[in-house]
C-alpha cells in the first residue's frame, strides 16, 4: 500500500505543479546588495551570488545592445538558466534560476508578477533605501504564497493567456478591474487533517479522481492550439441540437446560453470567445446528506472528474466541426460560473453563493464552453424567473445558521459581479478540515424539497 500511495502521490504532484520550478530567486540592487533570496533546496551565500550577477550585468551593459535594452536577459550555466528582469526606476535586478527546458514566456510571467508585487509592497522603502534590508524580510511569506499559487492551476492558465497567444482571438474577453480573484482549491491540503485510515482511502479512492480532474484542466488549455485558424461563427439549429444531444450522452444534466462580460472573467485570465454555453452536472442527493463525510468528498471529486472530461470532449466536438472552443473546467475554472449560469436563466444565486436550479437545487457543479458560435440561443429574458429565490433566502437563512465556520454573510456584499456571499478566510479552513464540508448544500431547503413546492409555499405566504 505504501508503494502504491507513494506512486499516486508523486503523480498528483506532477499534475498539480506546473512544469516550472523556481530553483532559486533573488532580488539584488545594482551594487550587488541582496534584498531578498529564495531557495527551496539549500542555503546560499547570496552575497557572493549577488556580487557575481551584478558584476556580470555591469559587464554586459557595456557590450550588449539589442532591442530589449543594454542588459543581460539570460545567462545559461550547465543545465540551468538565470533570467533577469531589470527595473531601472528602483535600480533592481530580479533574477530567477530554473531549468533550461522551461519556456521563456512562463519565466517572464513569474518575474513580472514578482516585480510588481515587490515594488507595490515596498515602494516607499525603495525610494528611501539607505542600505537597511530589514524591511524586506517580510516579503518571504508573500513570495511563497504567490509562488504556490503560480505553481498551481493558475500558472497553467497564465501560460496560455499571454498576449502573444491571444492576439489572434479578436473577440477575446480579458478580466478587468472589477473581476473577482479565483479561489483555488488544492486537494492535497485535505491530507493534513486526515487520520491514517482516511489517508489510505484518499490515496486509493480520491486522489486518482483529483489527478484526473487536474489532467483535464491542463488538457483544456493545451488543446487551445487545436482551434481552427478561421472558425465558423454560425451554426445550424440541427448542429446545436446535435451538440446538446452529445452533451446529454456525456452525462450533462442541463445547459444554458449567455454572453460573457469582462467582470465575470477571473483576474489575470482570459476567455477567448464571448459566447458561452453553461453546463450542469448533478451531485448525488443522498450522499450530500452524509456530509461532511469522506463519501461526500469522494463523490464531489468524482463529479469534478466527470464534468471536466465532458467539457473537453465537447470542446473537441466543436473543433471537429470547425468551430472555435475553449473548455472552462469545473475545477480550475476561468470565470464566475455561478453568475454566468444565473444569466443563462438556469437558476438563481442562494445565500450560500451557489446556484440554485429547479432541477437540482444547489446540488450541481458547473463548467462552461466558450465558442465562436455567435447565434447560440442566448437567454434574453429581461426578468429571471428564478429571482424569487433571493427573497426566499433572505427569509430562510438556514445555510447561514448551519455553516460550521460562520463563513456566510448575513447581508451579502454587493460587487460589480453580483453578490459576495462567502468569507473564504473562514470557509476554506472548514472546507479542508472536514472533507470539503458542503454543509451549506446539505442545509439548503432546495436540497430536500422540490423547487415547485417551495415556490408555491413561498407565494402562498406573501
Amino acid at each position: 500500500m505504501h508503494n502504491v500511495s507513494t506512486l499516486i502521490f508523486s503523480r498528483f504532484k506532477k499534475y498539480s505543479d506546473n512544469s516550472m520550478k523556481v530553483e532559486e530567486f533573488w532580488i539584488i540592487n545594482w551594487d550587488g546588495l541582496p534584498l531578498f533570496k529564495y531557495s527551496p533546496t539549500r542555503s546560499l551565500r547570496i552575497e557572493l551570488i549577488g556580487g557575481f550577477l551584478s558584476a556580470i550585468q555591469s559587464f554586459a551593459k557595456t557590450v550588449i545592445e539589442d532591442e530589449r535594452g543594454q542588459y543581460l536577459n539570460t545567462l545559461t550555466i550547465g543545465d540551468h538558466s538565470y533570467h533577469f528582469l531589470t527595473d531601472e526606476v528602483y535600480k533592481l535586478y530580479f533574477i530567477l534560476k530554473t531549468s533550461k527546458k522551461v519556456k521563456e514566456k512562463i519565466i517572464n510571467l513569474y518575474l513580472q508578477r514578482f516585480q510588481d508585487m515587490f515594488i507595490e509592497e515596498f515602494r516607499k522603502d525603495l525610494v528611501a533605501f539607505d542600505g537597511d534590508i530589514t524591511p524586506f524580510e517580510s516579503f518571504d511569506k508573500k513570495f511563497v504564497k504567490t509562488y504556490d499559487r503560480l505553481a498551481s492551476l493558475d500558472t497553467i492558465k497564465s501560460a496560455v493567456t499571454n498576449e502573444a497567444i491571444l492576439s489572434k482571438y479578436k473577440d477575446r474577453v480579458l478580466s478587468n478591474e472589477y473581476s473577482p480573484k479565483q479561489a483555488i482549491i488544492q486537494p492535497i491540503k485535505f491530507l493534513k487533517t486526515m487520520n491514517t485510515k482516511d489517508k489510505i482511502k484518499f490515496f486509493t479512492r480520491v486522489l486518482p479522481k483529483a489527478a484526473s480532474s487536474i489532467l483535464n484542466v491542463r488538457t483544456s488549455f493545451k488543446t487551445l492550439q487545436n482551434n481552427p485558424d478561421t472558425p465558423d461563427k454560425i451554426a445550424s439549429e440541427e448542429f446545436i441540437k446535435e451538440l446538446e444531444e452529445y452533451a446529454y450522452s456525456l452525462g450533462i444534466g442541463k445547459f444554458g446560453y449567455t454572453k460573457l462580460t469582462p467582470n465575470l472573467v477571473y483576474k489575470d485570465s482570459a476567455i477567448l470567445y464571448p459566447n458561452i454555453i453553461v453546463l450542469m452536472l448533478e451531485m448525488d442527493k443522498d450522499i450530500i446528506q452524509t456530509c461532511p463525510s469522506f463519501e461526500a468528498f469522494k463523490m464531489i471529486m468524482n463529479t469534478y472528474k466527470l464534468l471536466n472530461k465532458a467539457v473537453n470532449k465537447l470542446a473537441d466536438f466543436l473543433r471537429e466541426h470547425n468551430f472555435g472552443a475553449q473548455a472552462g473546467p469545473a475545477l480550475g475554472g476561468v470565470g464566475n460560473y455561478v453568475v454566468l449560469a444565473r444569466n443563462a436563466g438556469l437558476g438563481w444565486t442562494g445565500s450560500h453563493g451557489l446556484l440554485i436550479s429547479p432541477e437540482y437545487g444547489p446540488r450541481q457543479r458547473l463548467a462552461i464552453l466558450a465558442t465562436s458560435i455567435e447565434n447560440l440561443p442566448i437567454n434574453n429574458e429581461e426578468v429571471n424567473p428564478h429571482s424569487w429565490i433571493n427573497d426566499f433566502c433572505q427569509k430562510c437563512g438556514e445555510c447561514i445558521r448551519g455553516c460550521p465556520g460562520n463563513a456566510i454573510y448575513d447581508a451579502p456584499i454587493i460587487k460589480h459581479t453580483g453578490y459576495t456571499h462567502i468569507d473564504n478566510s473562514k470557509c476554506f479552513p472548514q472546507f479542508y478540515n472536514h472533507y470539503g464540508c458542503t454543509v451549506c448544500i446539505k442545509k439548503c431547503f432546495f436540497s430536500d424539497e422540490e423547487y415547485d413546492y417551495l415556490k408555491q409555499k413561498f407565494f402562498e405566504k406573501k
